[in-house]
């Protein structure tokens, strides 16, 4: 009789841990929605090296296509080809304190937006969060090299002839391939957040792994398209609209990853913060089919 009891006990435990068993497993994401630290790309690489090689080319293209589908008329007369060669019938560049000092505002900002990055070390995990503090710094030294260089050549360029110099045509490479080469620095600083800095990382929906050695491509192809010219206007602030058109891609990335990740209580990112971010991102977005609006129809 005491067998039997103990055994029927020995029953009964072992159905509840069955039934726990399988609550705990019907509410645990699948191996494939759950984001290992460490595992940068789902895809094989078969798939993965054209995407990575196709990625930057299609976004190039893309990026001068686009002004003219938004505003047709008026990017056909603001976006004029120049390969570094400028007109004097054509060119129109800005020497007022307005835009230099901006310019330079603007650099003290992000420079010192990027020493901020690199000092944010009061988190639970400062060395787990470097590599991403570093890609954020990265991104944001990119954006002060390009203002404060832009501001030079806003300042100090201001006959024609300067411009169809060596010097201006380094000056405005670095000024616009900084932006290029951001876009890099952006699509690395979305991988990092998507691997996270826990095991337990994972998201609403399956989302493919770009490697940062991608995004490193990427951000080499573009500025090494603009110091060959392809992104060169009559107007060179044309140059840099189709700059940051370019980072469509990584700053899509970067918005997915940030909105469709299960954040737990070891990293998480509130509400506030995750709308300021989008926000951050796509704020100079309204600029690129007004500029060749208000060109052509303002006297701005």
């Amino acid at each position: 009789m005491c067998l039997s009891d103990d055994h029927a006990k020995k029953m009964k435990r072992a159905q509840a841990s069955a039934s726990r068993l399988k609550s705990l497993t019907k509410y645990t994401p699948s191996y494939k929605s759950v984001l290992q630290p460490g595992k940068l790309v789902d895809l094989p690489l078969s798939y993965l090296v054209p995407i990575i090689v196709l990625m930057p080319i299609a976004m190039l293209r893309f990026s001068l296509w686009f002004p003219h589908i938004l505003a047709p008329h008026a990017a056909k007369s603001t976006y004029l080809t120049a390969f570094y060669h400028y007109e004097m019938e054509s060119l129109h560049f800005d020497n007022t304190v307005w835009t230099w000092g901006s310019d330079y505002f603007l650099a003290v900002v992000m420079g010192s937006l990027a020493v901020a990055c690199l000092c944010a070390t009061k988190g639970k995990n400062p060395r787990a969060s470097l590599p991403l503090r570093l890609c954020s710094a990265g991104l944001l030294l990119c954006y002060t090299v390009s203002v404060l260089v832009g501001g030079v050549g806003h300042q100090f360029y201001t006959s024609f002839e300067f411009f169809n110099t060596l010097s201006f045509r380094l000056l405005w490479t670095v000024c616009v391939g900084t932006v290029t080469l951001a876009g890099g620095f952006m699509g690395a600083c979305s991988t990092l957040l998507a691997r996270g800095f826990s095991p337990r990382s994972s998201y609403y929906i399956q989302i493919p792994f770009m490697p940062e050695w991608g995004w490193t491509f990427f951000g080499i192809y573009l500025t090494a398209s603009c110091a060959e010219g392809r992104l060169s206007f009559q107007r060179p602030a044309c140059d840099i609209f189709i700059a940051g058109t370019t980072q469509l891609l990584p700053t899509i990335y970067c918005i997915i990853v940030m909105w469709l990740r299960k954040w737990d209580s070891d990293d998480f990112v509130s509400t506030k913060y995750r709308v300021l971010f989008v926000i951050g991102l796509v704020l100079n977005a309204p600029l690129l089919p007004m500029y060749p609006l208000l060109v052509q129809y303002t006297d701005w």
